[in-house]
Formats: structure tokens, sequence, C-alpha cells
């Protein structure tokens, strides 16, 4: 148990139309995990829960065609956890046992500040720029981490400029940890044939199987390989040396999520805490563009994806985890949803039923048709943790449909039909092997956060490989890449 978490946030328009002033507070906190009270010598009474303050504080201009904003943040990590080998260079320390242990290190200070600024060149055209200082460093200097020395691997400064095509509306489908390797070949028999799963083989190849994967990835996945594939583009099958890859080094949710919806990735985020994301995502940038203000919606099955937009300081309406449909006007059927949910447990703490993600986003769209709406599922990465196959496929295969009823939906709307671009992509991969698949981590989060994993000491191959979809009237219908090219998230 934790110490009550205090978090708050204030908007204050300021004399000049179209200033604010802005800021946030909040506390989070990291139950320590089965992996490290396991150890010897880590024990409640030695080692504390991680905990980090983030504050910010800033100013935003906002008008017709020309935005900017200058924020200063704070973050304080404090009581790192960090795991201690016991035959470290000054020799065994038979004191925290022969599988080693955990001890708290000290923390992470970092502050900064960012400022941006866009302009509205033309309708559809605007200029966009930013520009990051950072300090990071060290505090109380255990462990051979000196305080004050700059952490290792952190950006001191970062700059951003693009030109940015803004057209229509836009349908961007995040479907967590989806391997590329049954999106472009349906399921894998290496992993099916394990003893695990001998009771179900018969019924999933009935359910999947086909004369070649084509066939196969297509009843996986029929809406994928029927329309999208047929009227857009795919990239990321490595069979046809199509690839794309993660940028950042950490491979795994957080990092890929901040990746996909910044364009860059970020050093700092090496956690999945709901921590404040002092980095501006595309979705809150658009929320205050011309034509696209209070036009943006999220919805998430994962609970953390408030923290990843951040909802106090972005403004953008945010459905995720186990919130209830809270907006005005709520029709039956949402309110039906909200009761529904209360009633029916999710097989996870954090993370509801895709089922309920979908339904919401497509009631919040029905009464105030966003235009731009993002739709994060999590099914998949989950069943997949679990080490559950045949869930995991039938996870892909639901997330398909819902994609199919979202795309028919919007068709049928006059305000989307013909003018919507559609996107489907993942934040990171798995393991490539019928050993690993259940598992994505890099070599450096295996050290690490996910020190769980720590007997993989390569990191997990494969997981930083993923793949894209896309549709729409600003999307060339190049169909499945079969090129050398590489892509990435940013």
């Amino acid at each position: 148990d934790s110490d009550p978490l205090f978090s708050a946030g204030i908007l204050m328009p300021m004399l000049l139309d179209g200033l604010e002033l802005f800021a946030g507070y909040a506390e989070n906190f990291a139950a320590i995990k089965d992996t490290v009270l396991e150890r010897d010598a880590s024990t409640l009474d030695q080692v504390s829960p991680e905990s980090a303050k983030n504050f910010d504080l800033g100013l935003r201009f906002v008008s017709e065609d020309f935005n900017a904003s200058l924020t200063y943040y704070e973050i304080i990590f404090d009581d790192r956890l960090t795991f201690i080998a016991p035959d470290s260079p000054a020799g065994i320390d038979f004191l925290i046992g022969t599988n080693g242990t955990f001890v708290n290190s000290g923390g992470i200070e970092s502050s900064g500040l960012e400022a941006s600024l866009s302009i509205n060149v033309t309708e559809n055209m605007t200029i966009y720029g930013s520009y990051t200082h950072n300090n990071s460093e060290y505090t109380d200097g255990l462990l051979g981490f000196p305080a004050g020395n700059i952490v290792f691997g952190s950006v001191e400064n970062m700059a951003v400029l693009s030109f940015d095509w803004q057209k229509d509306n836009l349908l961007l489908v995040s479907i967590d940890g989806l391997r590329w390797q049954e999106v472009f070949r349906g399921y894998q028999d290496d992993v099916l044939n394990l003893d695990e799963f001998k009771a179900h083989k018969s019924a999933l190849e009935k359910q999947f199987s086909g004369e070649n994967i084509q066939q196969k990835r297509q009843k996986l996945m029929p809406f994928l390989w029927q329309v999208v594939s047929n009227q857009g583009v795919l990239i990321g099958n490595r069979d046809n040396h199509s690839t794309m890859q993660l940028t950042n080094d950490l491979w795994f949710s957080y990092p890929g999520y901040n990746e996909l919806l910044t364009g860059k990735a970020d050093p700092n985020i090496d956690s999945n805490h709901a921590s404040d994301n002092t980095n501006i995502t595309f979705l809150e940038w658009l929320n205050v563009q011309k034509g696209y203000q209070q036009q943006v919606a999220a919805f998430g099955s994962w609970d953390v994806f408030p923290a990843i937009i951040n909802r106090t300081r972005s403004q953008v309406p945010i459905n995720a985890g186990f919130e209830s449909a809270d907006w005005a006007n709520l029709s039956s059927k949402a309110k039906w949803l909200n009761e529904l949910q209360k009633q029916i447990p999710s097989p996870w703490h954090n993370v509801r039923l895709d089922a309920f993600t979908f339904g919401f986003a497509k009631e919040y769209i029905l009464a105030y048709q966003p235009k731009v709406i993002y739709l994060a599922l999590g099914e998949t990465d989950d069943f997949a943790h679990q080490g559950n196959y045949p869930e995991y496929l039938r996870g892909a295969k639901r997330t398909d449909q819902f994609i199919a009823q979202l795309w028919t939906l919007l068709q049928s709307i006059e305000q989307y039909q013909g003018k919507t671009n559609l996107v489907i992509t993942v934040d990171h991969g798995r393991g490539d092997t019928a050993k690993t698949w259940q598992h994505h981590a890099s070599p450096k989060a295996v050290n690490g956060y996910l020190d769980g994993l720590n007997q993989y000491k390569d990191g997990i191959p494969g997981a930083d490989q993923i793949w894209l979809a896309a549709m729409g009237p600003d999307v060339k219908n190049l169909n499945e890449m079969q090129d050398k090219q590489s892509f990435s998230l940013d």
C-alpha cells in the first residue's frame, strides 16, 4: 500500500485573449514486484517502492493561425530499485544470497524547459517546431552513480521541425503487442504445437487454418486483408523484406506509445508507471489547431493512457482503463455499458476488455463525431503475457472485427464518408520463437525495469519488430510492401 497520492491541475485564462496559464502536479507510486521480493535479501523492511513526483507549469497561446507554448517541468524519481549481483567486482557477498538482491539506489531528478510553435500557413499546411532543454541527474550517489552526475543516455537538447499536411479525419488504432508473424502469416505452428495447446489445436486449426499463409492470415484478420490491403498499404512483412522497427531502446509499452504518439523516442521514459508524459502528443497538438479544436478523442483499454496523453495538460477527452463514460447527454447504450463494465470482471487489474473500449468509442462517435479518434486495444498483449496463445489469436480476430465495425459506422456518416484515413499499428513486437513469443523486452530493459526477464541476457529478439497498415484518401494504394525500404514509428 502507498500513502495517499495527490494530483491537481489548473487552467487559467489570462487577460490576453487566447493566452492560458496551466499547471499540474501528480504523485505516482509503483508497487514492488514479486520478482523483487523473491530475492533472498529483498524484504519489505529493506526495500521501498519506487515513487515519482511530476510538476509542470507553462503558458499556452491559442489563436486561429498561430499557437505557441512554453512549459517548465520537474520530475523527481525516488527509491530507484537496482539489482545487485552476488558476484560483483568486489567479490561474492553471501549476506545477499547467491541469487543477488535488490536495493534502493537513490533517484533521478529531471527538469527542463520546452518551447513549441505552430503556424497555419494554409488551411492544410502547418509548420511546427519545438525545442527542449533537459537536465537529468542522479541523486543520493549510491552504487556507482555519484549524486549530481548526468544520467547515462539522457538527452540534454532536443529539437523538432516539421511541415504537416492536415486533411479530413483520422482513425488511429493501436493493437498492443500483436506480432507481425501472425498478421502476415496467420497462426504459427511452432507455438500452436507446444504441449500446453494440444487440447485447443484442433479447434484453432478449424477456425484459422488454410492451404497457404494468405488464407490463414485472411481468416485471422479478414478486414485487414480483404479491405485495407486492397485499398491501402501494409508495411512490416519481413518475409518480403519489408521492415519496420522501434527507435526506442526498451521495447515495451509506455516508451512505444510515446514514440507512436509524439513521433520520437524519449530515453527519460523507461517504465510503464503512470507518470504524466512531459512530451506533447500529436493528439494534444491537434486539439488546439484550427479546425481541430475540441475535435480529438482517445479511448484505451490500458489505464495508463490518461498519463501517456497527459489528460490534465492536453485537455483531450480520454476514456481508459475501467473509467465509465462521463460525457454529457449519455445515450442509453453508453449508460448500459457503464453498468455492464462494473458487473463483468476483467482478467487483469489494469486493462479492461476491449469490447468496452470499442463500445465507448462507438457511442462517443455517434454523439460528437470528432475528427480525430484514437482507439488503443490491449487484449492481445495481456493474453500473450499469460501464455494463452488461443485467446491471443481470438483477441486478434476480435480486434479486426472491431475495426471493421467502426469503419463501417464511419462510412455511414456524411462527415467521415470518403474523408477518413485509417492507420493501424502496434507499440512493440514480441519474441520470435515458440520459447519467447509471449515476452517483449530489450537488452537494456531486462537489466532494468523488466529485470524479471533477466534470464534473457540479450533481451527478447524480435520485440522491436513492428508493422503498420493504412488506407484512406491521403494514403497511396501500394498494397503489401515488398521492398527493402525500412520504416520506424518516428
